[in-house]
């Protein structure tokens, strides 16, 4: 037998894992303990000796190596192990009946050869009475190695047991895996026993006294440094918080339809109090064989800060075991191959049954109850992604959307649209599948009937999960340009802070939260015209701040009837002349002959003082349009009046502060009827209660929970 180091190190991954080797050290002195605790009981409690020596790398001592050693007292090397050791791809240790070993797939030693270019071994063991010692002496560019490389002598029963000495750390791992930053913040004793808790946990809690009252020791010597030494041993351990054991079903890789078989985890969580542990982090993770494979933290704990400090005064380990995982964990021990993000995944070639979505989904709510915090309250988060992206509770309930510890409500709101939005791309397929179906349908066929229905019915699914997300951000903007209203008129906006002597421009910023000054329809189509009522959105043009002169409504085009009497054009004509550089604040136009006049002042302004206005601007645009306009509305919006001005027939609203009044409009001079027209005199409150009632409205729609007090 023949162990190819140069071709099991060309066809073996690095491990992204930085504690591989300390992993696989301590990993294998354990197996090799069973070993021989299974072949003699009254062996000794497991020791194990972890040594790393740091050295200057260069003259100049600007960079560090290290050398590692690891000693146990376990079996040893004996025949069974040289022929493992030997074999790559072997299957040694999975036909052990010994409860805890750790199955393997033999490539974890190469690990070695990857990272070092010295290695040797001292291994001592029993045959019988008898205790024989191997040793084996491996430095590069040596490219195989083989049984009679082994140099056989006698050994002391004192050193049952194996020493490995690795030296050389290759400068390759150094910059790739380290990013050449200084080895000792890695595995310093202190920090190298705190990361083998975690990692080790799991697998040492769950052999209770197989081991003993063992000892894992860490020793680094460093050359600028004093000794280090830190010790890990059965008194230490924790008893596990919570065992859960949970199902995930397996998928069809092609349809992912449920099969109806399930592969079972357990999550085992420890709640250790950060006054006895000094941990460095919380730790989630994916394991396999008992260790940590795949971390997972930073899923639960969004922020470094709670990745790496105690949650509610506790620090958190939670470990997912299942024989599922022990199978498709990949030989560098980093991930799992075969389990896709999703089933069915799109990959031809895939044989995973199940997803991490599959697993997720039914160990997402288990570990949020493990480590969310007792003062956390998903409440708020809800009102947050409620109030800032109109996702409602319902919306939730509908997409199957939990709410996550930690998450922020921009990624929440991503979450619920992203499903919406594959719902609509995977039902406009269909329904385009449905349609072309219905192209080669024959009217007077069977099925032909029965397409129709359930395209029918499909479209009306698929505009259910249209309307709920675009439904929701239009509540949502409206509900903040309302709020942004109302701090504007009650001078509230950070711009409105000016210094003394500045003069503030309160009905500029009004004006264009209803719609952009100097601007018409043709350059907007962005506007909030619909504070003042709903259907005026809709008119066919809107001219904001633009001189009388200069209003074409029509698309550009002349709208002058051609029947029009001849005298009332010229009389109309010479009044336009003269008071072509009147404009009002914003006039919205229908091609039905309507027109709806908006005045704004600001704050402060009396709004009786302006009433004229209304009745001008309507007598000015009857005459720009040649008789064409008949019905003008008109709205003059401010926040104070004297109603001792107010004359002839405008009467107050049953409910809010503002009047209305309807008359029909008469050219001055020959009395002429030239249409009628409906003037509102309102406060900005009332615009603003008007608007906010109207939004409630499609807030019970959703079921949105705004405060609307607040909006």
């Amino acid at each position: 037998m023949t162990l190819d180091i140069r071709g099991s190190i060309k066809n073996t991954k690095i491990s992204s894992n930085q504690y591989v080797i300390f992993e696989e050290l301590i990993s294998n002195a354990i197996d090799a303990y069973l070993i021989r605790r299974h072949s003699d009981a009254n062996a000794p409690a497991m020791e194990i000796d972890i040594e790393v020596t740091f050295s200057a790398a260069d003259l100049v001592g600007d960079r560090e190596t290290m050398s590692v050693s690891c000693r146990d007292n376990g079996c040893g090397i004996g025949d069974d192990q040289i022929k493992a050791f030997l074999t790559k791809d072997t299957s040694y240790k999975d036909d052990l009946p010994i409860a805890g070993i750790g199955k393997c797939k033999g490539a974890g030693r190469i690990q070695f050869f990857l990272y070092f270019t010295e290695i040797s071994i001292d291994s001592c063991y029993r045959v019988g009475d008898t205790v024989l010692k191997r040793e084996l002496r491996y430095a590069e560019p040596q490219k195989q190695i083989e049984a009679d490389d082994f140099i056989l002598g006698s050994g002391q029963e004192s050193d049952i047991g194996t020493v490995i000495q690795m030296d050389g750390l290759k400068e390759s791992i150094r910059s790739r895996i380290f990013q050449n930053e200084a080895l000792n913040s890695f595995f310093a004793a202190p920090v190298l026993c705190k990361q083998m808790l975690v990692v080790f946990l799991q697998r040492l809690v769950s052999l209770g006294d197989q081991l003993g009252d063992f000892r894992i020791r860490f020793v680094s010597r460093h050359w600028k440094q004093d000794e280090q030494v830190r010790t890990l041993q059965h008194s230490d351990l924790p008893k596990v918080t919570t065992d859960r054991l949970v199902n995930v079903e397996e998928r069809d890789p092609a349809t992912g339809a449920g099969l109806g078989t399930y592969q079972q985890l357990k999550l085992s969580h420890y709640k250790l109090d950060a006054a006895h542990y000094d941990l460095p982090r919380n730790a989630i993770a994916f394991c396999a064989k008992s260790s940590p494979v795949k971390d997972i933290t930073a899923l639960y704990l969004r922020t470094r800060a709670e990745q790496n400090n105690p949650v509610g005064g506790f620090h958190h380990i939670v470990l997912i075991e299942g024989e599922y995982l022990d199978i498709c964990v990949n030989e560098q021990r980093d991930d799992f191959d075969n389990i896709p993000s999703t089933i069915p995944s799109g990959d031809l070639f895939s044989e995973g049954k199940i997803s991490y979505e599959d697993i997720h989904r039914v160990i997402d709510p288990v570990i949020e109850e493990m480590v969310t915090p007792a003062d956390w309250n998903k409440d708020d988060l809800l009102k947050e992604v409620t109030e800032q992206f109109g996702i409602s509770e319902a919306m939730l309930q509908d997409t199957s959307t939990r709410i996550v510890y930690g998450e922020p409500a921009s990624k929440l709101a991503e979450r619920v649209l992203k499903k919406y939005q594959e719902r609509v791309l995977d039902e406009t397929a269909e329904i385009f599948t449905l349609k072309q179906e219905i192209l080669r349908s024959e009217p007077d066929s069977d099925t032909f009937r029965s397409k129709i229905n359930e395209l029918s019915w499909k479209y009306t699914s698929s505009l259910k999960n249209f309307d709920m997300a675009t439904l929701s951000q239009l509540v949502v903007r409206r509900a903040a340009i309302v709020q942004i209203l109302d701090l504007a008129c009650d001078q509230k906006l950070t711009m409105q802070n000016v210094a003394a002597g500045v003069r503030r421009k309160d009905e500029q910023i009004i004006h264009n939260i209803f719609f952009p000054m100097r601007k018409d329809s043709r350059d907007v189509t962005d506007h909030d015209i619909w504070l003042l009522s709903e259907e005026y959105q809709y008119y066919d043009y809107i001219a904001s701040d633009m001189p009388l002169a200069n209003i074409k409504w029509d698309d550009g085009e002349a709208v002058f009837e051609s029947d029009i009497d001849a005298a009332m054009q010229n009389i109309l004509a010479k009044r336009v002349e003269e008071n072509s550089g009147k404009r009002p604040d914003i006039a919205v136009f229908s091609k039905e002959g309507s027109v709806i006049i908006v005045e704004f002042k600001a704050p402060g302004v009396s709004t009786d003082e302006h009433i004229g206005d209304l009745s001008e601007y309507a007598q000015l645009l009857a005459a720009k349009s040649g008789g064409k306009l008949k019905k003008f509305y008109g709205y003059l919006i401010g926040n104070e009046i004297n109603t001792l001005r107010l004359s002839g027939n405008w009467t107050p609203f049953p409910t809010g502060k503002g009047w209305f009044q309807s008359s029909p409009l008469l050219d001055p001079i020959t009395r002429f009827p030239l249409g009628e027209t409906y003037f509102e005199i309102l406060h900005f409150s009332d615009v603003i209660d008007r608007a906010k009632k109207r939004i409630a409205v499609y807030q019970d729609k959703l079921r949105l929970n705004f405060d609307r007090n607040n909006i």
